[in-house]
């Protein structure tokens, strides 16, 4: 694996840099994985204008509002 990091040479050890790649794409997983495969956004056929913008600001305040109010299954 490749990568690139602005941790100094003391605290880029092997063992913090894996701990960090995998937060890293645990976030990203989860993110991505509600709005592409719940949310269908992949999907969407939208491209008119600034809609597809819009559609995926709305998205994320869905997701924000359902974690607030503690909804753990969002395909129901």
């Amino acid at each position: 694996m490749y990568g690139f990091t602005n941790l100094p040479r003391r605290k880029a050890n092997a063992k913090r840099l894996l701990e960090l790649n995998q937060k890293h794409w645990f976030i990203e997983n989860r993110l991505h994985y509600r709005r592409d495969v719940t949310l269908g956004e992949d999907a969407c056929q939208v491209r008119v204008n600034g809609a597809p913008q819009v559609l995926a600001a709305l998205n994320g305040e869905i997701l924000a509002l359902m974690d607030y109010l503690g909804v753990s299954n969002v395909a129901s």
